[in-house]
């Protein structure tokens, strides 16, 4: 006799696998959501730095610029965009700060499809598709903050589908026009390079990456020259302008106006808290960073930078698009942990990487780092839904639960990078040594 066929028992979770009303809903609502804090929330002070410096590149030009204005660090292509957008609004009477944030936004909605793309074959795909969109880090980071990180994330997600998929030329291509968003998108490329299989397609895309980079900052650096040719008394202000404020630029410790400040960001916390004044701090707290000197000495960068490249190296066999992400995720969360000198809108570098790591790092990052951007920023705003004026300063002391979810945060990327690099450099103990026993 002939078995009858059994219909399969569907699963539980079947549901997170595929879209239906409840996804479409969550894309929606994500791309409104942006959108309407793009136009209708006045941003942070990067809003009005980015309508400095817009306008003072389409009056003056970029190197004159680069000399006058003390914060202007941005690198020279996304300069002249900002600054033809600028003179765009000038002439159509559309409000500078709408119609810049308004394709940061979009463009940022426009990571979920990539996400969809790399979580191919995932049973978790719509649902971190869906809540990605209307993640609160990315709703703020994107469309409120106003300035140009989250587009490094749309290309480091490019960026992992295309070395996944063994495209070294186009993956160094758009890891180059990160470069000219802003510099810390090049913090991925060990873990993209070391991602591609063999030496040959790392060093194709190392030059080309290079190439494009050199390419958006070589006629500005050449023009800068030219200026110090002709102006001899100002021919190394204009030179140093262009290389100090955006290959030596450093971050900043940002901290309130309060007495004592309160830091935004850091492991310092911990020591202040623990210690107090750094004079009463023990030789290991001093060694990481040293708020009493001018400038800080801070060793954090090195450290973290130290074990992102290794991090990359030990990751390199995780090649696919989800593995390279988590990987690029994690390597972000050491630079977050370790890492002193920091602002803000540093999670829109990786914000739409999280969802390729564990669901667990996911979940934490968003509830943690994302609870932490969202609950700061409608605290100095004042306003929950963040349509006020954006009031750092007139915000000295911070209540109880924000510093908490602050230090949350930051425990949350170190402790879950340094486990990664722990795990990742366990499992290649363990393959050595299979190694050596079957010799």
């Amino acid at each position: 006799a002939t078995p009858l066929a059994v219909a399969p028992t569907p699963s539980r979770w079947e549901f997170l696998e595929r879209t239906g009303p409840w996804f479409w809903t969550l894309v929606a609502l994500g791309v409104v959501l942006r959108v309407c804090l793009a136009v209708a929330s006045t941003g942070t002070r990067d809003v009005e730095l980015w309508t400095e410096h817009a306008s003072g590149v389409a009056r003056e030009g970029l190197v004159l610029h680069y000399v006058s204005a003390a914060e202007f660090n941005h690198p020279p292509p996304v300069s002249v965009v900002m600054s033809w957008l600028w003179q765009l609004s000038q002439s159509s009477g559309i409000a500078f700060s709408t119609l810049y944030r308004v394709p940061i936004a979009l463009a940022d909605g426009g990571a979920a499809a990539l996400l969809w793309f790399a979580l191919r074959g995932e049973r978790r795909r719509a649902v971190c598709v869906a809540l990605y969109c209307v993640a609160p880090v990315a709703l703020v980071l994107a469309g409120q903050h106003g300035n140009t990180d989250a587009l490094i994330g749309c290309c480091l997600l490019g960026c992992v589908l295309l070395a996944s998929s063994g495209r070294a030329v186009l993956a160094g291509v758009l890891l180059g026009v990160s470069a000219w968003i802003k510099l810390p998108g090049l913090l991925a490329a060990p873990a993209i390079g070391f991602a591609l299989p063999r030496w040959r397609d790392r060093c194709v895309c190392g030059a080309v990456a290079l190439a494009v980079a050199a390419c958006g900052f070589l006629p500005t650096y050449l023009e800068a020259q030219r200026y110090a040719a002709e102006h001899a008394a100002s021919a190394q202000p204009a030179v140093n302008a262009l290389v100090e404020r955006v290959f030596g630029y450093q971050g900043q410790y940002i901290h309130t106006v309060g007495n004592p400040p309160t830091f935004i960001w850091g492991l310092k916390n911990f020591f202040l808290s623990a210690w107090g004044h750094p004079d009463r701090w023990p030789e290991l707290a001093l060694w990481w960073i040293d708020l009493r000197q001018r400038p800080i000495v801070d060793h954090s960068p090195v450290v973290a930078l130290t074990l992102m490249f290794v991090f990359a190296f030990l990751r390199r066999r995780e090649r696919s698009a989800v593995e390279l992400g988590a990987t690029i995720a994690l390597t972000y969360a050491i630079f977050y942990g370790l890492i002193e000198a920091w602002t803000f809108q540093y999670f829109g570098w990786s914000m739409a990487l999280w969802m390729l790591a564990s669901p667990r790092f996911a979940l934490a990052a968003n509830l943690l780092g994302g609870g932490f951007i969202y609950g700061l920023y409608a605290f100095v705003c004042g306003d929950w839904l963040l349509r006020t004026r954006w009031d750092f300063v007139g915000h000295p002391y911070w209540p109880e639960w924000l510093l908490l979810l602050r230090d949350a945060a930051l425990l949350c990327f170190v402790l879950f990078g340094l486990a990664a690099f722990v795990r990742a450099l366990w499992r290649e103990f363990q393959e050595r040594m299979s190694v050596l026993t079957r010799i």
